[in-house]
């Protein structure tokens, strides 16, 4: 038996937003599920996950630490501890972890998440975000 944690998990991923994303089980970790994915992510104070969506993909946070703005669609609200938030495709989604804590979610997608299942709406690029939309 293997345990997935954050501290042992094959795929880690530091972004320039203040946010780790830690994959435990899906597609691209070996020999773990093919049809999902988990992941946990912790977003450090003043970090975020830019707005995106997933075209195909199901996603659903699971807040376990901390407190964040949840963008979704068009509305906003402060998630905390024992929060879950479902987002279906292809919804736009950002969280915002503006709090003095760090905000730790685990996120189960399905089909499994790929790099390549995310269309990024925004991106940090000289200290700021920058809206990709046209």
């Amino acid at each position: 038996m293997k345990i997935y944690t954050p501290e042992n998990s094959q795929d880690v991923f530091q972004s320039n937003t203040r946010e780790i994303l830690s994959e435990l089980v899906g597609a691209g970790i070996e020999g773990t599920a093919s049809k999902y994915s988990i992941a946990h992510v912790k977003v450090m104070p003043g970090g975020l996950t830019p707005k995106h969506y997933h075209p195909e993909v199901e996603e659903t946070y699971c807040i376990i630490k901390g407190r964040g703005l949840m963008t979704l669609g068009g509305e906003e609200a402060e998630v905390g501890p024992g929060d879950v938030i479902h987002i279906n495709p292809p919804k736009h989604h950002k969280m915002v972890n503006s709090f003095e804590e760090n905000l730790e979610m685990i996120v189960i997608c399905a089909p499994s998440w790929t790099p390549d299942c995310t269309v990024w709406l925004e991106q940090w690029q000289d200290g700021g975000l920058v809206s990709l939309q046209s």
